[in-house]
Order: C-alpha cells, then structure tokens, then sequence
C-alpha cells in the first residue's frame, strides 16, 4: 500500500522499496533495466542497475552503468570507487586473478588522480585500500607509505571496505539505504 502510494509521489524510491522488499525475489538488473525503459534519464537508477550488475559477477557490464552516470554528471566521480570495491569483493572472494588487483588499484588511483577537492573521507579511504592491496602484495614498504598518507590525514582512519557516507547539505533531502546484506 505504502509503495503504491510512494509512485505517484517519488517513482524513484518507490522502486527502490520495491526492489528492498523483495530483493530475494527479484532479479536486479531485469528490475532496474525495466524501470529505465520507463525513465530513461534517472541517474540513479543507472546507477543501481549498475549495482545489480555487480552483485551478479558482472563487473563489466556495472562499470559501463556508473561511466554513463559520470558522463553526464562528473560530480558522480566517486563511483570509480564503486567499480573499485566490486573488484576488492572479487579478490576478496578467492580470484586469483592478479589483473583484478590491477584493476581495483587503477581505479582508485583514477580517482584520485581525477576527482577534484575529493571528501577527505574519501582520500583516507582510497589509501587505506591501496595500503591493504600493497600488504596483500607483499610490498611493506609501500604498504606503510600509504598508511601514513591516510593517518596524516585521519589518524583513525576506518579499514572497513563499505565507502564512507557522504555528507548532504542540511538543505537537500537525500534517500539512501544501506545493508550488511547487500554491499552495494
């Protein structure tokens, strides 16, 4: 009742509910490939179809979404490290794959190299990965240089692997959802 009541006034987070509530149900990428068909221009939309891809293995095919949604709106540079993180949840999972490694280190150095007047939340988060990476690697030294660019950042830096939240101005309204269950 509720979701139906929310389409008329946000399509958007009602599909969004829809797709939380029955997400065991549900295929991902058929449900936001459908809702894009309707609303062709919603960027986030294209962006949890993205996320959909992702959570399938198909990291390809969700990198191509989040590029679409950077094309357009350059401000969206932070999903480089969406693209990163899906290939640290594959090393995670057991690839043995040494380019995926190269990949998730290409993508947050694109950032970083890219984004401009990035969240220092961000940056620390970047290097906390590449040192992780760069330990995982066997090269300490780099490993350590990257942990006291975080550190002089933030001496407390978090080593979780979810993307810290950004900040909204107390003047937008924002909708997010996030989950242990679903990583992205």
């Amino acid at each position: 009742e509720y979701l139906r009541k929310l389409s008329s006034l946000d399509p958007f987070c009602s599909a969004l509910g829809e797709q939380i509530l029955n997400q065991n149900a549900l295929d991902g990428v058929k449900f936001w490939e459908s809702y894009l068909e309707k609303y062709t221009d919603n960027e986030k939309a294209r962006e949890q179809l993205g996320y959909a891809y992702f959570e399938k293995g198909e990291i390809e095919k969700g990198k191509e979404q989040l590029e679409l949604v950077i094309n357009k709106n350059p401000e969206q540079q932070h999903l480089l490290l969406q693209v990163a993180r899906a290939y640290m949840y594959k090393v995670m999972s057991g690839s043995e794959n040494p380019e995926d490694l190269n990949k998730l280190t290409q993508y947050i150095q694109t950032y970083l190299a890219t984004a401009e007047a990035e969240p220092v939340c961000l940056e620390v988060w970047c290097y906390g990965v590449l040192a992780n990476v760069a330990m995982f690697s066997g090269d300490e030294k780099l490993a350590n240089d990257y942990t006291q660019k975080a550190t002089a950042l933030t001496p407390y830096f978090s080593r979780a692997s979810a993307l810290p939240k950004l900040d909204t101005p107390p003047n937008e309204l924002a909708y997010s959802y996030s989950s242990f269950f679903k990583p992205f």
